[in-house]
């Protein structure tokens, strides 16, 4: 079994981890030779344990970054809810003579809380494509369609399908 650290030893070792693990800039700034930091590093197993002090931070880090992440998407979906709403609000309050504005906060304030909740924007955009614009999409998948047959036969007739039933219900 090898004797533990001096700390003189540990001291260098935390060095060497501050310092992005660079051997020859712990050894000039210690005063130290190299060939005798890379023992120590090679007898007290620096590697396997800078690795595992990396894993520990990561693992304190990732439940933070996920519940930021979350609350941000929260309020994201708020503030998307909050400007459809207020559009709402607008064009019950008034006339529609000028509802632009209202219309324009309805349209992001959904496209927000929609990219919040994590659907694709080509979602939003075929949601709020007309009739016309629908009709042009499938269009456009259906030629692709034809020229993949031979690599894929079908495969984007399920999105075809699924396409469909929306520009009959915009054209409604």
């Amino acid at each position: 079994m090898a004797r533990p650290e001096t700390p003189e030893q540990l001291a260098a070792f935390e060095s060497w981890y501050a310092n992005k693990r660079q051997f020859r800039t712990i050894s000039e700034n210690l005063g130290i030779k190299s060939s005798t930091i890379y023992g120590w590093a090679d007898r007290y197993d620096w590697e396997s344990r800078a690795s595992e002090r990396d894993r520990k931070a990561i693992a304190k880090m990732e439940p933070r970054a996920i519940d930021r992440t979350v609350k941000f998407l929260e309020e994201q979906q708020k503030a998307g809810a909050l400007l459809r709403a207020r559009g709402i609000e607008y064009m019950a309050s008034n006339k529609i003579t000028d509802g632009r504005t209202a219309i324009a906060a309805i349209k992001e304030g959904v496209v927000i809380e929609r990219q919040a909740i994590g659907l694709p924007d080509y979602v939003t955009q075929i949601l709020n494509a007309s009739a016309d614009q629908l009709d042009t999409i499938v269009i456009d998948m259906e030629r692709r369609r034809r020229e993949s047959l031979s690599d894929s036969e079908g495969a984007t007739e399920g999105i075809a399908a699924a396409i469909l039933p929306i520009a009959a219900q915009a054209e409604s």
